[in-house]
């Protein structure tokens, strides 16, 4: 009985620093001692007389394009070659400033367009990602006064494709708008981010969005900080914050399976930092091989490498990569498949919490569990 009773506690005792480890992140390790490398630089002329200026910024979510969007020079979101940096096209926005990109698993690339006189609207143009032809555009119509957008983001969830857009200025909103029909885009409505956050004069920065619902934004709560100073996780079904984390100088966001990654607009401090998607509690910080940057405005976090963008260091545009990551295809558990427990679990004490049971069960016999993947 001593005996029995000393391996059902040895499998408690497994089984909670199984459970330990989960909650701290299945992949941590992959973001320990990482260093940020030069990727590749470029002056104004070689994209496309587009100048340095690269606030917008996004990745094809297949990893096989990189979209800046350039606010000088040549008002353009130019498209580039994930893997040789290489400029392969560009989108001339003339007399619109393209401050927010984000892509969905479709093939469309979104921008979020901000007229030269900071004025009444924004638009959102819909482009073929391939052809960086523009196939649809809606107008958004916002309010008398300075307005402006900064990030922008698509979600799918069981279908329905929603894009969000951060506008600010005199006003501080995230609209929602319908683009599971590309070529009829449809505005669902728009929250006061006061709202959301309970904070009066607070402004919204970049975001993205997981399929779960739920969005990542980089945000300034007046925290003394020149951009953002927060990152929330928001359900903006219910309009609230559901997780926050204070960040100095956060601007752009990425989310990928368990983790969001932040890019920093700080200077020769500029950095990336890693957060837990479910608790926004601090992985790592992965800084640059050297101190010779300015300011990050973009990143993006794939399956194996970070890429992250940087404006007007040096009269020049780049990037920025972590390289190697080991990270899995995006993933869900959907059902746990049950296999029979052994004499020993089925008669252990009852005192035990049923779950602890259970779990001491799926230990012993080895539980299988059926995983299918999930889109982006």
């Amino acid at each position: 009985m001593k005996k029995f009773l000393a391996m059902t506690l040895m499998v408690v005792m497994i089984v909670t620093g199984l459970a330990a480890a989960v909650s701290a992140g299945s992949y941590d390790g992959e973001f320990q001692g990482l260093t940020l490398e030069k990727f590749r630089y470029y002056d104004a002329d070689e994209v496309f007389g587009a100048g340095v200026s690269q606030r917008g910024y996004g990745a094809s979510q297949d990893g096989k394009y990189l979209f800046g969007g350039f606010l000088a020079g040549t008002r353009a979101v130019v498209k580039f070659d994930a893997k040789s940096g290489d400029p392969l096209g560009s989108f001339n926005t003339s007399d619109e400033y393209p401050k927010g990109i984000t892509t969905d698993d479709r093939g469309n690339l979104f921008v979020g367009l901000l007229n030269v006189d900071n004025a009444d609207y924004i638009s959102i143009a819909a482009l073929n990602m391939d052809s960086m032809t523009e196939v649809a555009r809606l107008k958004v119509d916002v309010g008398s006064g300075k307005v402006g957008v900064n990030g922008i983001c698509v979600s799918n969830v069981d279908g329905k494709y929603t894009l969000y857009a951060m506008v600010n200025y005199d006003y501080n909103r995230l609209y929602a708008i319908d683009v599971t029909d590309v070529g009829n885009m449809k505005i669902e409505g728009f929250t006061e981010l006061e709202a959301i956050t309970g904070v009066a004069g607070g402004e919204g920065q970049y975001m993205d969005a997981d399929n779960d619902g739920y969005i990542y934004l980089s945000a300034f709560l007046n925290k003394g900080a020149s951009k953002g100073d927060s990152i929330l996780k928001i359900d903006p079904a219910a309009g609230k914050v559901v997780a926050s984390v204070d960040c100095k100088e956060c601007y752009g966001i990425s989310h990928y399976g368990e983790y969001v990654a932040a890019s920093t607009y700080n200077g020769a401090e500029s950095c990336v930092y890693i957060f837990d998607a479910e608790t926004m509690e601090e992985v790592s910080q992965i800084i640059t091989a050297d101190a010779e940057h300015a300011a990050f405005t973009g990143v993006t976090m794939y399956q194996n490498r970070i890429v992250v963008a940087e404006q007007n260091f040096n009269n020049q545009s780049g990037f920025w990569t972590v390289e190697g990551l080991k990270l899995p295809d995006e993933v869900v558990v959907e059902e746990v498949v049950e296999t029979p427990a052994d004499d020993a679990a089925v008669s252990a004490p009852q005192t035990f919490d049923a779950a602890v049971i259970a779990a001491a069960a799926a230990v012993i016999s080895a539980a299988g569990y059926a995983v299918s993947k999930k889109s982006r």
